[in-house]
């Protein structure tokens, strides 16, 4: 899974430009242009060959081309002992790993869109067997996931193996869970902490942006904490979660605005 026969630093600094441009290029021409520059370079190069994949909006083709990427990549990796019991649960430790990581991200965001649940699920185990720590932060779609499905026992196990984790990422499906199963004491001091750490969650909620998300597919990057950002990446992760559990949404703005009615009546008083 090296960059066979790029040897001179300078072709390999080239080829992680022209990367960093495909994955940059609002355009899907152009987003081809420079991958195909990079498969150039490197004719095996899996990030390249998933970011031309990406431009495919048939999902139901996408997948097929995932899945046969992931199948030439597979073999070629235990050829390489990439599979060997020394690397497994490190893979996102390897470098050379990463790319087929993240080839099996993408099969996992496609499955979900396809509403093939129960395989995502299988997806994110495997990659959490892989790769322990969880770089990628796999549990947050995984913990989504076995909400959705009421796969509470497995959704508690997960969130005590990362107990440590209190992001929104991972605040949000332990709420609903909680109210799925009918406790709402318990859903309800979540969400007046999640609103504490990030508001933004409930203006998004507010203005309708899930409906966005669903209707348009509404690309989601990268976030700052505490901010619009990441309320949308929380939200977007469990799009699938609240569609099916839309009555939260009226739960989580009824709680605060209790929440807010207490607040007052204890500073007038």
């Amino acid at each position: 899974m090296t960059n066979e026969g790029l040897e001179n630093i300078d072709d390999i600094d080239m080829l992680y430009d022209l990367l960093n441009k495909a994955c940059c290029a609002e355009a899907d021409k152009e987003k081809i242009k420079y991958a195909n520059k990079v498969l150039e370079m490197d004719k095996d190069n899996v990030d390249a060959k998933m970011i031309i994949i990406n431009t495919e909006k048939d999902n139901i083709k996408k997948l097929d081309k995932i899945n046969e990427l992931l199948g030439e990549t597979t073999k070629t990796m235990r050829k390489e002992g990439w599979f060997d019991e020394e690397y497994i649960g490190m893979f996102w430790g390897n470098v050379e790993t990463r790319p087929y990581m993240r080839a099996r991200y993408n099969k996992v965001t496609t499955l979900i869109k396809l509403g093939r649940l129960t395989e995502s699920i299988k997806e994110c185990e495997d990659l959490i067997r892989l790769c322990e720590n969880d770089n990628m932060g796999i549990r947050y779609k995984l913990l989504s996931l076995y909400v959705a499905l009421e796969k509470f026992d497995e959704a508690k196990e997960l969130s005590r193996k990362y107990e440590e984790d209190e992001t929104l990422s991972m605040l949000f499906p332990i709420s609903v869970m909680y109210y799925k199963e009918g406790d709402y004491t318990e859903a309800s001091k979540l969400i007046i902490k999640m609103n504490k750490e990030n508001p933004s969650i409930i203006k998004l909620l507010s203005y309708g942006f899930l409906e966005d998300y669903l209707d348009d597919g509404i690309e989601i990057g990268g976030y700052i904490g505490g901010t619009e950002s990441e309320a949308a990446v929380v939200l977007a992760d469990n799009a699938n979660l609240l569609l099916i559990t839309n009555s939260y949404i009226d739960f989580y703005k009824d709680v605060l605005k209790k929440d807010k009615k207490t607040k007052k009546t204890k500073n007038e008083s």
